[in-house]
C-alpha cells in the first residue's frame, strides 16, 4: 500500500491541494485509503468518499469512465444520471473522460432515479449508462454503477472487461479529459423526462 500512496503522492497528474491532504493522512488512515483498489463488480464499483484508491474521488471516478469508454469505443454514446448523495454532482467528470475518448455524453440536468437513466439510454438509443450513486449504503458511500444499451446494469464479462481496462493502464491517474464545453457533452432536459 506504501508504494501506491507514494504512486499518487509523486504523480503529476494529482491537484497540488490533494497532494497535501495526502501528505498529512495518519499511517492508518494511508493504509485504509491505499491498502487495495476499488473493485469493479457487476453493479460498477462503490465506496467511502476520500483521498486514495480505495475510495470514491474523482481519480477513481475518472478510472472507471475511462474503463467504460474503452469497452464502448470512439462513436459510442453515454447517459449519465446522478442522485441526491453528497459528492453525486461529481458526474460531469464521467462526461469529460468519454468526451476525451470521443463517445457523446449526455448528462442529466437534475437528479435522477435509475429508473430514468434506463429510460433514456434506451430512448436516445445510447450504447451505455452511468449513475453517481450508492444507493441504499451509508451516507460516507457513493458509487459508480454502470448499464448497458438496454439500460439494464453489466453483466459479469462486460464489467470485468471494465475491471481489466483499469487494472491494465499504465498510469491509471493519467486520464484525458475535456473541458466541460466539449462538443461532445450535452445535456438531458426536460423533453425525456417529459417521455419517461
Amino acid at each position: 500500500h506504501k508504494r501506491l500512496y507514494e504512486k499518487w503522492v509523486n504523480s503529476p497528474h494529482l491537484d497540488d491541494s490533494d497532494k497535501k491532504r495526502l501528505l498529512k493522512m495518519s499511517d492508518e488512515e494511508i493504509y485504509e485509503a491505499f491498502y487495495k483498489r476499488l473493485s469493479f463488480g457487476t453493479a460498477g464499483m462503490r465506496g467511502i468518499m476520500g483521498l486514495g484508491a480505495n475510495r470514491i474521488n474523482k481519480y477513481t471516478i475518472r478510472m472507471a469512465a475511462k474503463g467504460l469508454a474503452d469497452l464502448l469505443g470512439e462513436g459510442s454514446k453515454v447517459a449519465i444520471a446522478y442522485d441526491t448523495r453528497n459528492n453525486s454532482n461529481i458526474c460531469p467528470r464521467a462526461a469529460r473522460v468519454a468526451a476525451a475518448a470521443n463517445i457523446k455524453a449526455f448528462i442529466f440536468d437534475r437528479y435522477s432515479p435509475v429508473p430514468l437513466l434506463s429510460f433514456a439510454v434506451r430512448n436516445m438509443r445510447c450504447d451505455g449508462g452511468i449513475v453517481i450513486t450508492a444507493s441504499h449504503n451509508m451516507p460516507v458511500y457513493n458509487g459508480f454503477k454502470v448499464y448497458d444499451s438496454t439500460g439494464c446494469q453489466l453483466d459479469s464479462s462486460l464489467a470485468h472487461k471494465i475491471s481489466e481496462s483499469v487494472e491494465n493502464m499504465k498510469d491509471e491517474l493519467d486520464v484525458a479529459v475535456a473541458d466541460l464545453e466539449d462538443c461532445n457533452i450535452s445535456y438531458i432536459g426536460q423533453d425525456v423526462v417529459d417521455r419517461f
